[in-house]
């Protein structure tokens, strides 16, 4: 029976090579779904027709929802899901804040500092900035060189 056992020997390891790409895309989907994008690498390409074609669709999709998160701030897609609001187009009125912040005097603060110090300032004010903003129930919509451009108050 050594047959038997050569035939389960490599049903394992074919078993394992076709489930570590399967373990992979449902690493990178729960990723997607927690709006991680920065956090999803790409899928890599298989010889296994079926899982190149569903690596293939994934990064087209990611690349899709990269390119729509630069229109709408991912912060206020995740509020709509989790609401329920999504695919909601009826108009209504409401009342909203927008914010927007600018540091007085950057630019000529930041000609007499190195560049990395300039982005080590912009990284901790807008880490302050955006903490807030979510504290607040608020959603970050751009960043815009030194400014900051948030609103409350929509989606509810």
């Amino acid at each position: 029976s050594w047959a038997m056992a050569v035939a389960i020997i490599v049903a394992i390891l074919l078993g394992r090579r076709l489930s570590r790409p399967i373990q992979a895309i449902a690493g990178q989907a729960t990723r997607v779904a927690d709006f991680d994008l920065d956090g999803v690498t790409p899928l890599p390409r298989s010889r296994v027709l079926e899982l190149d074609n569903q690596a293939s669709a994934f990064n087209a999709m990611l690349i899709g929802l990269r390119a729509f998160s630069t229109y709408i701030p991912r912060s206020l897609v995740a509020k709509l899901v989790r609401t329920g609001e999504i695919g909601i187009a009826e108009p209504r009125e409401a009342v909203v804040t927008v914010m927007f912040t600018d540091i007085a005097g950057f630019t000529t603060l930041s000609e007499r500092m190195d560049a990395a110090a300039a982005a080590r300032l912009l990284n901790h004010h807008f880490e302050i900035l955006c903490r807030a903003v979510d504290t607040h129930g608020g959603t970050v919509d751009r960043f815009l060189g030194d400014g900051m451009l948030a609103f409350f108050g929509a989606p509810d």
